[in-house]
């Protein structure tokens, strides 16, 4: 019957064949070759069965898929769910007819190109999403850029960002569109993956680029919305804080646009909120006067935060939110701590809200200043 089958395969499909005599040499041969693309294996056969062979290769998990066939003259279909319950993809009953066997083995031929096929466009896949996240990663204000905005202004930046997926939602932007200005923006595009990343990407471009020609809040704030309301797809939008820095006065311009409240953490520990003061951009078209524009004075050693949904909207096992009360309590409390030990505290905090063991449900971003005493 080897021999038969053998000659089959050889002589109509143009294949190579192995032959092994039970179920042990066929593991063998399967482990020592580099690539089998179709197994077709007898039910019953000493030292390893039909059933425990096709567990075994579906129990390997870095080779390309091999497409598997028992043969058996059983005919109950108890033996048929248990055959495929095995992992077997197609399932002959003996004596084998030949036109039968041919069909369904040229069947699985075209199962097994279609799934390396699949494998393979995956793989690119993988690889393009992950030079689209260092891509991301790349658009981060760099440690030297922070580091140069305190030796100029006094003003200390930190943030931490994490994704939910391999790409993110969230925008984040420093720019030093004039001598003694800062600008810095803060965005949660709605929704997760691909779709939402491109956005992401498409409207930190244009926040930058746009910040090259003006820096006043209203008008980059339309300019923004106009953005998101032409280039968004339909149903996507995104929230906004954009934070205008006077260096040399210490003076802060702050527009909100459907984002989580910006917190000012007073020097004696008092947290001051600033909501939003219009929907968010991509919506529908905002008139110029809606924008309203909240003018902060920093004090020595006061903090602005600014963060994105994803933290406040952590859930825990009971579904309640993690909360801007929860987040306000510990912004209070580790007032005197540095910036980054704040951000570890609050990420803590939120893990543990989440329970252990429970990845988080949305991207996550904190960006957090102080001016140095």
């Amino acid at each position: 019957m080897r021999l038969k089958l053998q000659r089959i395969l050889e002589q109509e499909l143009g294949a190579e064949v192995l032959v092994a005599e039970d179920g042990e040499q066929a593991w063998e041969m399967f482990q020592a070759a580099e690539d089998i693309q179709f197994v077709i294996s007898d039910w019953v056969m000493p030292r390893c069965d039909g059933v425990e062979l096709c567990g075994r290769i579906r129990g390997v998990e870095d080779r390309p898929y091999t497409y598997f066939i028992i043969a058996t003259a059983r005919s109950e279909d108890t033996d048929f769910v248990e055959g495929m319950a095995s992992g077997a993809d197609d399932y002959i009953t003996k004596p084998v007819n030949s036109a039968e066997l041919l069909a369904r083995v040229r069947a699985g031929l075209r199962m097994v190109v279609l799934e390396r096929s699949l494998a393979l466009r995956n793989r690119e896949l993988e690889r393009a999403l992950i030079a689209a996240s260092q891509m991301q990663q790349g658009m981060l204000p760099s440690a030297l850029l922070l580091e140069r905005v305190l030796e100029k202004t006094g003003l200390r930046v930190s943030y931490r960002y994490e994704a939910c997926e391999s790409l993110g939602g969230d925008v984040l932007g420093l720019a030093e569109p004039e001598e003694g200005m800062l600008a810095l923006f803060l965005g949660d595009v709605s929704g997760h993956g691909i779709p939402a990343s491109l956005a992401a990407v498409g409207l930190h471009t244009f926040l930058q680029a746009n910040l090259t020609v003006t820096h006043d809040p209203v008008q980059l704030m339309q300019l923004a919305d106009h953005y998101c309301s032409e280039e968004f797809p339909s149903g996507v939008y995104s929230t906004l804080v954009y934070l205008r820095l006077h260096t040399r006065e210490r003076v802060v311009d702050a527009v909100v646009a459907g984002h989580p409240p910006l917190f000012h953490v007073k020097r004696d520990g008092n947290v001051a909120r600033y909501h939003a003061s219009v929907p968010p951009l991509g919506l529908f078209p905002h008139k110029e006067e809606s924008f309203e524009v909240t003018r902060l004075k920093l004090e020595p050693e006061d903090r602005l935060i600014a963060y994105t949904d994803g933290v406040v909207e952590t859930r825990n096992q009971q579904g309640q939110f993690y909360s801007e009360d929860h987040l306000a309590r510990i912004v209070a409390a580790e007032r005197g701590t540095s910036l980054e030990d704040l951000h570890e505290r609050i990420m803590a905090d939120v893990a543990n809200w989440r329970g252990p063991g429970q990845p988080i449900e949305d991207d996550v971003t904190l960006l957090s200043l102080q001016l140095e005493g």
